[in-house]
Parts: C-alpha cells; sequence; structure tokens
C-alpha cells in the first residue's frame, strides 16, 4: 500500500511536470483518440461529465492510450468544486487525479493506466467529473484533452472533445406520477432493456428545467433502483411532498459502463392531496 501512495506521488509529479512543459507543444500527428462526453444535470450549476475514450490505432500498431488529461479552464469551472466520481470497477483499473491549475496551466483531470490502458481499436466509457459551472449561460461544452507518452511524457496527440449523449440500452414506453393522499406515486413501463445498472427518480418544482432552469431540481434517490428480472413494470412512492404543490419528476437510467440517459420526453406531474 505504501509502495502505491509513493507511486502515485511521483507520477503525479512527473504529470504536472510534463503539463507545465509540454502543454505548448502542438502535435503534428494524426488524431490518434476521439474524446466524447455527456452532459448531466445534477441541480443548480453542478453538472457531470462522462468521458468516453476511442483509441483508433493511428498512434501505431499497439500502442495503447494510457495517460491522458481533460483541461478546466478557471474561467468557466469553479476548480475548487472538481471531483472524480468514475464507477467501479473502472476507477480500479485506473489511477485518476485532480491536477491544480499552476503558473499560467490550467486545472486537469489526468488518468493513468499501469496496464494495458486502451488497445488500439478499443473504446471505453465511464472516466466521469463532476464540477461548479461558472461559465455563464451557455452549457458547458468543449474541451482540450491530451494524451502522452507514459514513460517519457511525449505529448503525443492534443484535440477537443464532442459532444454525444449515447442512450443506454433501454426502451421506455410510459411514465407516469398519481397524486394519492399524502404521496405520489411513479409508475413506468419498459419495451427493452439490456446491461441496465438500474434508476434514478429526478424531481423539480417547476417545469423550465426541461428548458435549462434547474434551480429546483434534486435527485430523490441516494441509491440506483435496481432493475427487476422478467418485470417491464418499475414504481417509486415520493412521500415527501406539500400538500397543493406541483412536483414534476423525470427518469435517469444508467447502463453498466456509466452511461447515463435522462428520458425529458417523459417527464409526467401531479399535484400532492
Amino acid at each position: 500500500m505504501f509502495n502505491k501512495i509513493v507511486k502515485k506521488c511521483d507520477i503525479t509529479k512527473l504529470i504536472v511536470t510534463s503539463i507545465v512543459i509540454l502543454h505548448v507543444t502542438l502535435s503534428t500527428t494524426a488524431h490518434a483518440i476521439k474524446v466524447q462526453y455527456d452532459l448531466i444535470p445534477l441541480g443548480g450549476e453542478q453538472y457531470r461529465y462522462v468521458y468516453t475514450v476511442t483509441n483508433d490505432g493511428s498512434l501505431g500498431d499497439g500502442v495503447s492510450v494510457s495517460l491522458f488529461d481533460l483541461v478546466f479552464d478557471s474561467a468557466s469551472y469553479q476548480e475548487s468544486s472538481l471531483a472524480i466520481v468514475t464507477p467501479a470497477p473502472l476507477n480500479s483499473e485506473w489511477d485518476e487525479f485532480l491536477l491544480s491549475s499552476i503558473f499560467d496551466e490550467p486545472a486537469a483531470y489526468s488518468a493513468f493506466s499501469s496496464t494495458i490502458g486502451i488497445a488500439p481499436g478499443e473504446t471505453v466509457s465511464g472516466f466521469a467529473v463532476e464540477f461548479e459551472w461558472i461559465g455563464g449561460a451557455a452549457l458547458p461544452g468543449k474541451q482540450t484533452f491530451q494524451v502522452f507518452d507514459p514513460n517519457t511524457f511525449e505529448l503525443l496527440e492534443e484535440g477537443t472533445t464532442s459532444f454525444i449523449d449515447d442512450p443506454t440500452v433501454v426502451t421506455l414506453v410510459d411514465f407516469t406520477a398519481t397524486a394519492l393522499k399524502n404521496e405520489i406515486v411513479l409508475e413506468w413501463g419498459i419495451a427493452y432493456e439490456l446491461d441496465n445498472a438500474g434508476f434514478h427518480i429526478w424531481r423539480a418544482t417547476g417545469e423550465g428545467w426541461r428548458y435549462g432552469d434547474y434551480s429546483t431540481v434534486v435527485r430523490l434517490t441516494e441509491q440506483l433502483l435496481s432493475p427487476i428480472s422478467n418485470s417491464s413494470w418499475y414504481s417509486y412512492v415520493d412521500d415527501d411532498v406539500e400538500s397543493e404543490l406541483t412536483y414534476y419528476y423525470g427518469l435517469e437510467d444508467l447502463d453498466v459502463y456509466g452511461h447515463s440517459t435522462f428520458h425529458w420526453d417523459y417527464i409526467d406531474w401531479a399535484t400532492a392531496k
């Protein structure tokens, strides 16, 4: 354990040093990897990026992506709010670091694999960072990424992330909210699901969250609602409601690779009795 801690400290120092020296270096090679992101609103100005990294093999035969970073400009991201939330088992396969801004270099998220990394032709999903957005009215968007040689810290590739909201393999056919005495019952139907890790329930007291206003949005479920074998119907009871107040509900599903899908087309509402 001590050796691993020392190793992590050494790697962190080397990464910081390499970033200071190499961020200003431009690569002339073709793009070797693609970094895509899902943007997940968490309420207020809090968000989560979930990254998908693809190695197309153009770095060379047998060359894996084993060290990469993503830049967080302090003008748009509250540096002190950055938090790594990559789920298991991916977080046990990679060493992840948050590198503080230094000199003229912005903060960065860095991921290092001491094993095989991302081999040519492979895609790995689920790297995740939460943050507070201070970039104004526009939603969080593209970031700069760099790929380094893990042994020499040579900058192999530099590019920008691209947006994707890949759906998880869950087909939702119905989602309803029904007010009963002192509670609201949510029910939803699934026509098809594959690699589904479970569901989260989201709630707001205004429908503006569908159009960019997340000020009243909260996640009701602390833990994922587990999928039910051989069942196409699910339910959840919200008993933390106030009489005569209208609540709006949305459903999120999460696949086993860390991808989230928000089913905004199925938002429903009910007024508590």
